[in-house]
């Protein structure tokens, strides 16, 4: 903890002055994601545990830069049988890869209050490119003990077999019983001093 608030500290003097650096708030941020469920039916979940720093440039939003990784281990559908089959080998292997990783490597404007944040998403030690679709930073407002707070919404599609979720089961009509395409949106809350 307390070398990951010197890092912290140290990445915030290290930034231009039109930059500020945001802690990810873990307690009230999180990451859902949907998927397909022989072929019929959407099942969805979610993640906790976020942590990371957001650099927002205001003066040159392209030199704004993510990092922020997520506890795989945390997934939660609702469902203990179900959740404990994602945590495994067929799935998230958690034990072997138990966190989720993100480090953006441009972002750019893509429409009035909106950015893409592309960089490198690596699931399972497996890292592929993807374009994370952002909707803000909302403007910062001071929260009651002081600290200013921002948030942002992000959304991206993947293809689990890119990041070798391999899971194949193919129901006897065709079909595989769980989808390819994983939809994924983070929503974050951001904290600055």
């Amino acid at each position: 903890m307390r070398l990951a608030m010197v890092s912290f500290i140290l990445a915030a003097y290290a930034l231009p002055l039109s930059a500020a650096a945001w802690k990810i708030d873990t307690v009230h941020s999180s990451a859902s994601f949907r998927v397909r469920h022989m072929v019929v039916a959407t099942v969805s979940g979610k993640m906790s545990g976020i942590t990371g720093t957001v650099v927002i440039d205001d003066k040159d939003i392209t030199k704004s830069s993510v990092r922020a990784e997520l506890d795989a281990a945390t997934i939660w559908s609702d469902n203990k049988k179900r959740d404990d089959h994602l945590r495994n080998e067929d799935f998230l292997h958690v034990k072997k890869f138990p966190k989720i990783y993100f480090k953006s490597t441009s972002v750019k404007k893509s429409g009035k209050g909106e950015l893409d944040v592309s960089g490198n998403l690596t699931i399972r030690g497996v890292t592929r490119p993807v374009v994370l679709k952002v909707k803000g930073p909302t403007q910062a407002i001071k929260g009651p003990r002081g600290h200013m707070h921002k948030g942002v919404r992000a959304d991206v599609t993947i293809n689990r077999q890119d990041f070798k979720v391999q899971f194949m089961k193919k129901l006897p009509t065709g079909g595989l019983i769980v989808g390819n395409d994983v939809e994924i949106t983070l929503d974050l809350e951001l904290l600055s001093k």
